[in-house]
């Protein structure tokens, strides 16, 4: 659902990432070891964290971000090689002020090693190319 989103009008895609969080947050209380789980909590509340920071601005969603981070963290430690989970840790570390605990070194680092594990997934290699648009809503607060 999260990925969904994307595709979806300003008006539907809040609705969308909500029933996403929903169902993500279903599937960790079912399986609280499940990674992909985690990264659908991740994805679906950075995403709607990002609509919400048009509005609120950063500090409006520091509790979102801490949360967002958790859910990826913990998914990186369930499954440390999980390339999109890589990848989308890396990307919100670049887009991130500093002062949220933004890293662009470190977000670079992901990228990499992301793009290593998995060289064939094109938005990893567009997001290392640093092509990226990070005005996009991308999963990434």
């Amino acid at each position: 659902m999260c990925d969904a989103a994307d595709a979806a009008s300003p008006a539907d895609r809040l609705v969308i990432l909500t029933r996403g969080l929903e169902r993500a947050e279903e599937a960790v209380r079912a399986n609280s070891q499940d990674a992909a789980a985690h990264f659908a909590v991740f994805c679906n509340l950075a995403k709607r964290a990002d609509m919400r920071r048009g509005t609120l601005g950063f500090v409006g969603i520091l509790k979102d971000v801490a949360r967002v981070r958790r859910e990826i963290d913990y998914a990186l430690t369930l499954a440390p090689d999980y390339p999109a989970a890589l990848a989308a840790k890396g990307e919100m570390l670049t887009r991130l002020p500093r002062f949220l605990g933004g890293d662009r070194e470190e977000g670079r680092r992901l990228l990499h090693r992301a793009a290593t594990l998995d060289p064939n997934d094109a938005r990893i290699r567009l997001l290392l190319s640093g092509d990226f648009d990070a005005s996009q809503d991308s999963g990434a607060p």
